[in-house]
């Protein structure tokens, strides 16, 4: 993050202007690389795991949908944690969909489809319980 371009920042998904400003400007500052730099030091890890979610099968042979915006998670995090535990993400529906994760703003003929369909209909919160 502390190397990433305004244009970086700014092309990720719900980020705008102001914050994307208000990074680049954290990371400009040689007081606050010397903070990170003494964490460094110290012993503070600031690498992401990459196996911090928990493969499973959990999921394995469904198949999901994921659209609308959601509180705690990006749609990409959602179909991350779907592939993780071993499920299949879909663009569209179609009767081989098992779930349809709803969340704020999704389109009203998604449901409509997916009623016609009987897919399940979930929550961001109902997907989480489920891995």
């Amino acid at each position: 993050l502390s190397k990433a371009s305004y244009e970086d920042i700014i092309s990720v998904d719900e980020i705008g202007n102001k914050i994307a400003e208000s990074i680049t400007d954290y990371f400009s500052n040689k007081e606050n690389i010397n903070l990170i730099n003494s964490f460094k030091e110290n012993g503070l890890n600031l690498q992401e795991n990459e196996n911090k979610s928990l493969n499973s099968d959990k999921l394995k042979g469904l198949t999901f949908v994921v659209s609308g915006k959601f509180l705690n998670f990006s749609r990409e995090k959602i179909q991350d944690e779907i592939k993780i535990n071993e499920g299949r993400v879909s663009k569209s529906l179609s009767s081989k969909t098992n779930y349809l994760i709803a969340g704020k703003n999704m389109g009203p003929k998604k449901k409509i489809k997916a009623d016609k369909l009987k897919i399940s209909i979930i929550t961001e919160d109902e997907f989480m319980k489920m891995i």
